[in-house]
């Protein structure tokens, strides 16, 4: 059976995606939440609020990619289906490279920043390159 995640695409107007820091998986990832029901968009919103504070302006399904990968987490090949979303946040946070809300950092980064980190693309690459097939259309 896949593991169903939502991933959350949050992008400021530098062209930078907003990362979290898992400790579980030991890198930054984008944000994301347990997704059973494709329609729960109330689900996502509710991701943010815990994860930021704030409410999402707006969330746009972008669309879903069913893949296998290694999880670094779990030491074995997984299946995955992946469900993708741009969540609009407004000017928050936009000011800060890094910040710390509730113990967790968060980090802004740019496509090739993503790309040319070698710890993030181990753990997340197939994610980074399903965001930048989509962006780049």
């Amino acid at each position: 059976m896949a593991s169903k995640h939502a991933i959350i695409i949050v992008k400021n107007a530098r062209g930078e995606y907003l990362q979290y820091y898992e400790n579980s998986w030991n890198g930054y990832l984008f944000l994301n939440c347990k997704w059973e029901n494709n329609k729960d968009i109330a689900k996502i919103s509710d991701t943010v609020l815990e994860k930021l504070g704030i409410k999402p302006l707006k969330i746009d399904y972008l669309f879903t990619k069913i893949h296998s990968k290694y999880s670094v987490k779990h030491e074995k090949i997984r299946e995955y289906e992946h469900y993708f979303y741009l969540v609009d946040i407004g000017t928050e946070f936009i000011d800060k490279k890094e910040f710390v809300i509730n113990n967790t950092k968060f980090k802004w980064l740019s496509m090739e920043e993503l790309e040319n980190d070698p710890e993030i693309m181990q753990i997340n690459g197939d994610i980074i390159g399903f965001i930048k097939e989509w962006f780049i259309k």
